[in-house]
């Protein structure tokens, strides 16, 4: 096989290997709807949101507490 046919061949194989999944980023207040199972969720207040709810656990939900 000449190198021009091998070249689109391995091109063609390594196509059909990547497959793109779909990233959602958005935040608490807009949770997606209708996802495809393979769909990827970043949620942009996750850290915000975990250190209120520790920080609820912590101290029974006051905001005159600062860590």
């Amino acid at each position: 096989m000449k190198k021009p046919g091998l070249l689109l061949l391995m091109g063609w194989m390594v196509s059909l290997s990547a497959s793109a999944k779909t990233v959602i980023y958005t935040d608490s207040q807009h949770p997606p709807v209708n996802l495809m199972p393979d769909s990827r969720v970043v949620w942009l207040d996750a850290p915000e949101r975990f250190y209120r709810i520790n920080r609820e656990s912590l101290y029974g939900g006051g905001d005159d507490y600062y860590l």
